[in-house]
C-alpha cells in the first residue's frame, strides 16, 4: 500500500501537515509501521508512506535525482514476464508513462518528477482515483487520498452541488469532489506541472479507445481472455487473492479465470445476502476446488456505534446502509489481513435497462437516450425546484457533452450497449468502488480495456448475460477449456435453463417461498430492521435541522414523507433517509 501526496509551487510541508498526514497513515494497518519517503527541490515535495517490503513485497518507488513511483494494482496482459511489483520494471516507461498501459491492467496510478517537473497518469477508468487542487498562489497538491489535500489546505469548502447528486442519485456526474476545490483526474486521466507552464490536466488517450469498435468481436473475446487471464496467473503467483463471491454471473466468471491455478491461489467469501446465492457460490467454488466461507453477521449496532464506523471511512459516502457492512466487517478484516491480499470483485459487470432493450436498433439518438436515463436513475421528487433543475442539467451535460459526438458519429452503436456503458462508466467514477477501507489492493477485472471493447462491439443479445451467445459466457468457455460446466442457478435463470427447470422454478417462487422461504434478500431485511429501530431518532434528526443549508437543495415535507416505517418493498426510500440524515446531523461541519 502507497499513499502518497505532493505538493508543486512551493518547496516545504509544514509541521503541521506532517503530523496529519502520519496520523492519516497510521489509521490504516498496514501503515502502522510505514515506511517513508521524501522527494524535494527547489519546486516540489513529495511524501509517500508506504508498507514495509516484509508486509508488501513490492517496492513502490524509485528516488535518486529524480523520482518514480507508482500506486495501487499493475498487472501485466502479455506473458511478458515482467515483474509490475518492482518499481525498476517501470524505468523503460520513465519517457513515455502511458505506454505502460498497452502492457497492463488494473486500478493505478503511475508517476515521476524531476527537478522543476511533475507528471502523474491514471489508468483507462480512472477507477484509483487521483485528487489535485490549485490554490490562488500557484500551488498544487495531488494525492491518491482526498484527505491528505485537505490536510495540506487546512481548511474545507463543501460541494453541496456534490451532495445533492450523492442523495438524489446514488453518485456524483463528472469530476467534482464533495470540496468545491478538488477534483479528480478523468478517465486515462494525465496532470503535469512545471515551474514555467504550471498546471495541466487532460487525457492521455481519447476515450473512443475503449468506445469506439476497432475489430471483430471474435479478436476481442480472444484478446479479453488472453489478457485477463495472464493478468490472473501473474497475481496468483505474487499475491493472493480473495473473490467476494455472490454466485451471480459476474463473481462467477471471474472465479473461472482461476481455473488450474493451485487452491492456496484464491479464498472465496459470500454474505449471507440469500439463500440461493450462498446455494450456488458453494457449489461454484467447490468446482473448481477453492475455500469458501458464509460470512456470519456480528450484532445489529445502535446508530451511535454505526455513525462512528462510517466516519471511519473518510469518504464522503456517509449512508446507513452501510449498516450491513457493518455487521461483516471484522470477519472480511480477518480475511484480508496477514499478508500481501488483493480483493477482487465483480462490480460494473452489469446487463443493459430491460426497458431500453426495445430501443436497441434506434441510432445516434443520445439525447433520446439520456432522457430515458434520467427517468430511471434521478430521484428528482426529493430535490428542490432549482436543485431539480441544477441535477437535470448536470446530468445531461455530463453524458451529452462527454460522449454526444462519438455516439453521432459512429452510428452502428445502439442505444443498448451505449446505456450499459454508461452505468459501467458512473459505477467506477462515483469513487465508491475505489477506497482504503480494508487496506489492501482492489481488482475490478470488468474494468480492463479489452473487456469494455468486447462489451462495446456486443450485439444487445450478447450483453445479456443468462443467454448461451452472451460475452459471459463465451468468455467463461475460454477461461475453462469448456472443462467445467457453469454451476446452474437454482432460481432456473442460468445459460442451460430449459423449459421444465423454468416451470419448476415458477413453482418454487410463486407458490413454495411465500409458505416456507420468503424471496427477500438479507441485505434488505438489515436494513428494514435499522430503519424501523431508529425511525424516531431519524425524524428528530430532520426536526431539527431547520436550519440547515440542505433545504435549499431538498424538498422538506417530501423527505418528512419518507419516514414512516416500512418493510423491504420501501429500500428506495429508506436509501434516500440513509443518505441524508448522516448530513443533517454534521450539518457539513464535518469538513471543518
Amino acid at each position: 500500500m502507497n499513499l502518497w501526496i505532493a505538493k508543486l509551487g512551493m518547496r516545504d510541508f509544514k509541521t503541521l501537515q506532517l503530523e496529519q498526514f502520519q496520523e492519516i497513515a497510521h489509521g490504516f494497518w498496514m501503515l502502522k509501521n510505514a515506511k517513508i519517503s521524501e522527494y524535494k527541490t527547489e519546486h516540489l515535495h513529495y511524501l509517500s508512506y508506504r508498507s514495509p517490503f516484509k508486509i508488501s513485497k513490492k517496492r513502490y518507488s524509485d528516488i535518486g535525482e529524480k523520482l518514480l513511483g507508482y500506486s495501487g494494482l499493475i498487472l501485466p496482459i502479455l506473458k511478458s514476464g515482467e515483474d509490475f511489483g518492482d518499481i525498476a520494471t517501470f524505468l523503460k516507461y520513465e519517457d513515455d508513462l502511458p505506454a505502460l498501459l498497452d502492457n497492463a491492467t488494473g486500478q493505478f496510478s503511475l508517476f515521476k518528477a524531476s527537478v522543476d517537473y511533475f507528471e502523474c497518469i491514471t489508468d483507462n477508468l480512472g477507477a484509483h482515483k487521483i485528487y489535485y487542487c490549485e490554490q490562488d498562489n500557484g500551488t498544487v497538491y495531488v494525492s491518491n487520498f482526498l484527505p491528505m489535500i485537505r490536510a495540506g489546505l487546512g481548511s474545507s469548502n463543501p460541494n453541496y452541488n456534490f451532495f445533492v447528486d450523492w442523495i438524489a442519485a446514488g453518485g456524483n456526474y463528472g469530476y467534482a469532489t464533495e470540496e468545491k476545490d478538488i477534483f479528480n483526474l478523468p478517465e486515462y486521466g494525465r496532470l503535469t506541472w512545471s515551474a514555467s507552464n504550471g498546471l495541466e490536466v487532460s487525457r492521455y488517450h481519447d476515450i473512443s479507445r475503449m468506445i469506439i469498435p476497432a475489430a471483430s468481436q471474435k479478436k476481442y473475446i480472444n484478446e479479453c481472455a488472453d489478457h485477463l487471464s495472464n493478468a490472473i496467473h501473474y497475481l496468483s503467483k505474487t499475491r493472493q487473492s480473495v473473490l467476494t463471491l455472490s454466485g451471480g454471473y459476474d463473481s462467477r466468471l471471474i472465479l473461472s479465470m482461476f481455473h488450474g491455478l493451485p487452491k492456496e491461489s484464491l479464498e472465496c467469501y459470500t454474505y449471507p445476502d440469500h439463500i440461493y446465492d450462498m446455494s450456488l457460490a458453494r457449489k461454484a467454488a467447490g468446482k473448481f476446488g477453492f475455500p469458501h466461507t458464509v460470512l456470519r453477521a456480528d450484532d445489529m449496532p445502535d446508530v451511535y456505534e454505526l455513525d462512528e464506523f462510517i466516519q471511519e471511512d473518510e469518504t464522503p459516502y456517509w449512508c446507513y446502509s452501510n449498516v450491513f457492512r457493518y455487521l461483516f466487517k471484522d470477519k472480511i478484516r480477518s480475511l484480508l489481513r496477514g499478508g500481501q491480499k488483493v480483493l477482487l470483485r465483480g462490480d460494473a459487470g452489469g446487463t443493459p435497462h430491460p426497458k431500453l432493450k426495445k430501443f436497441s436498433e434506434l441510432r445516434g439518438n443520445i439525447e433520446f437516450l439520456v432522457d430515458e436515463l434520467a427517468m430511471s436513475m434521478l430521484n428528482l421528487q426529493i430535490l428542490t425546484p432549482d436543485a431539480k433543475e441544477s441535477l437535470s442539467q448536470r446530468f445531461r451535460s455530463y453524458y451529452v457533452d462527454k460522449y454526444g459526438p462519438f455516439f453521432r458519429e459512429n452510428l452502428t452503436l445502439n442505444l443498448a450497449v451505449i446505456q450499459h456503458y454508461f452505468e459501467r462508466f458512473r459505477q467506477y467514477q462515483t469513487g465508491k468502488l475505489i477506497h482504503h477501507t480494508y487496506d489492501c489492493d482492489l481488482f475490478l477485472p470488468y474494468g480492463n480495456e479489452t473487456y469494455i471493447q468486447t462489451t462495446f462491439n456486443a450485439s444487445t443479445e450478447e450483453l445479456y448475460r443468462y443467454k448461451n451467445e452472451s460475452i459471459h459466457h463465451q468468455l467463461y468457455e475460454k477461461f475453462t477449456g469448456g472443462k467445467i460446466s457453469s454451476p446452474d442457478f437454482t432460481t432456473g435463470v442460468h445459460w442451460d435453463a430449459n423449459n421444465i427447470q423454468k416451470i419448476k422454478y415458477q413453482i418454487e417462487r410463486k407458490v413454495l417461498q411465500p409458505r416456507f422461504k420468503p424471496d427477500v434478500k438479507y441485505t434488505s431485511k438489515i436494513r428494514a430492521e435499522f430503519f424501523n429501530t431508529n425511525l424516531d431518532y431519524f425524524r428528530e434528526i430532520v426536526r431539527s435541522s431547520s436550519d440547515s443549508d440542505i433545504w435549499h437543495f431538498f424538498d422538506r415535507k417530501q423527505i418528512e414523507s419518507l419516514l414512516k416505517p416500512g418493510d423491504e418493498s420501501h429500500l428506495g426510500n429508506m436509501k434516500v433517509i440513509f443518505r441524508i440524515i448522516p448530513l443533517l446531523k454534521r450539518d457539513f461541519s464535518f469538513h471543518k
